[in-house]
């Protein structure tokens, strides 16, 4: 059995189908016990509840040989790392109690940094308490930027004809598709054979935010499409427009400099070179096009 929590996410539902698919016994866990129906269909033990519960958390691990953890985000967390801490608490004590073996958590690029990288900060403290656990063989898959972050500049493209955030313009980053952070994840937990606490890396094409808008250009028929730079104070204030409490539009700001300031890079992979097969144009095609198309 392999629990997987947050499957009804961008990595989670992926993980938790290709698991299926091959076989496996998958315990889906999530909050919304409609949205688990679609896996139940597909033969997965739904398990739907909130996972800073403990008890109900400890519960849906138990019995599992491995789990895909994740720290759900919630965009609306008034102390967003409160929120972050409670989580990670939480999973470290239902990882001890339920006595699991296997672990593979979604980490991120700059895991490593103690400072200066916002939401991921919560997910380097997240490593370094799992790490500490003895009997568990943990696997930390640090994912470069979602390459679906850039879906949520459709809306800015479509009606103003920028795009843009508080990152540089011209530093390149490297940047995934999270179909294959599931690829990668199903792998390992299918095969259950890695040991000990390691982190890989996970990564596709590397381009800067001028170059990206250099693509969707083309690709999205918006002729001389530009990037701009803006001010954190700006962001901030359009983030929490558009939903998200000021102290993780704060932290997302954050993460938007270090990232133009190219501080989250790969730190595990000897040559350097990309290692996820999905390209950016690709994307694009497959996923950015159709979502613009069907922009009103």
């Amino acid at each position: 059995m392999i629990a997987i929590t947050g499957a009804t996410g961008h990595t989670g539902s992926l993980v938790a189908t290709q698991l299926l698919r091959q076989g496996e016994k998958v315990r889906a866990i999530g909050r919304s016990e409609e949205r688990l129906r679609a896996l139940k269909g597909k033969g997965a033990e739904i398990a739907p509840g909130d996972q800073a519960d403990q008890a109900f958390l400890t519960k849906a691990f138990s019995g599992a040989d491995a789990v895909y953890l994740l720290l759900p985000p919630k965009v609306d967390a008034e102390d967003f790392r409160g929120f972050q801490k409670k989580l990670t608490a939480t999973a470290v004590r239902a990882l001890t109690d339920s006595r699991v073996r296997k672990v593979v958590l979604l980490s991120s690029f700059g895991a490593e940094l103690e400072s200066g990288t916002g939401p991921v900060l919560g997910i380097h403290e997240a490593e370094r308490q799992i790490g500490n656990i003895a009997h568990l063989d943990a696997l930390f898959i640090r994912a470069a930027y979602f390459m679906e972050n850039t879906l949520m500049m459709l809306s800015m493209i479509k009606n103003q004809g920028i795009m843009g955030n508080p990152a540089a313009p011209d530093k390149k980053f490297s940047l995934v598709a999270t179909r294959d952070i599931a690829s990668y994840a199903a792998k390992v937990l299918s095969a259950r054979n890695f040991t000990g606490h390691a982190a890989h890396d996970l990564y596709g094409d590397q381009l800067s935010f001028n170059e990206i808008a250099a693509v969707l250009s083309t690709k999205l028929a918006v002729p001389g499409l530009k990037y701009v730079q803006f001010p954190a104070e700006q962001a901030v204030a359009a983030m929490v427009g558009m939903g998200m409490s000021k102290s993780m539009a704060a932290g997302m700001a954050e993460l938007s400099v270090s990232v133009g300031q190219g501080k989250l890079h790969p730190t595990n992979v000897p040559d350097g070179a990309p290692n996820a097969p999905t390209r950016f144009a690709q994307f694009v095609d497959e996923v950015f096009v159709p979502a613009y198309r069907a922009l009103k």
